[in-house]
């Protein structure tokens, strides 16, 4: 009997390790057609999963209208190459939508690199990089007046 109630208390403790499993946090909402995501951290794969979980549920409400994106980077440490990978099929599914432009606030040249090298489906998009939150708002603002 003692067997069973350690296994239990094993299984119990790999349950509350598997919900904690996600590294990075995001920060999504939409207002006025532009969804704007913040990124704090460093991200897994399974962070990544609950970022696009959540903008996949924001498109699905804009019902097909175009939007742009505003991505804050400014605290943003990094990927391991399986988040990149998970960033990179999100953004080949956001290509079949009505995404007009995404600007990119952020203040590491290298992030930015990593992100184009390892997110190839960003090269079809309308991007732009800033270092000012305001100036990216700016440039979103000007895209879509343009369409």
């Amino acid at each position: 009997m003692k067997r069973v109630l350690i296994i239990a208390q094993v299984s119990l403790a790999n349950n509350i390790i598997m919900t904690s499993l996600s590294h990075g946090t995001s920060q999504v909402s939409a207002q006025d057609g532009v969804i704007e995501a913040r990124f704090i951290g460093s991200f897994n794969a399974l962070g990544v999963q609950e970022y696009t979980r959540k903008v996949k549920a924001l498109v699905a409400g804009f019902d097909g209208a175009k939007f742009s994106m505003l991505i804050d980077n400014t605290e943003f440490e990094g990927g391991t190459p399986e988040a990149y990978q998970t960033l990179d099929n999100y953004n080949d599914w956001l290509n079949s939508q009505a995404l007009i432009a995404k600007a990119f606030v952020i203040q590491s040249t290298m992030n930015r690199h990593i992100l184009m090298q390892r997110t190839p489906a960003l090269a079809t998009q309308k991007v732009a990089f800033f270092t000012d939150i305001n100036e990216a708002r700016a440039w979103l603002k000007k895209q879509d007046d343009n369409v």
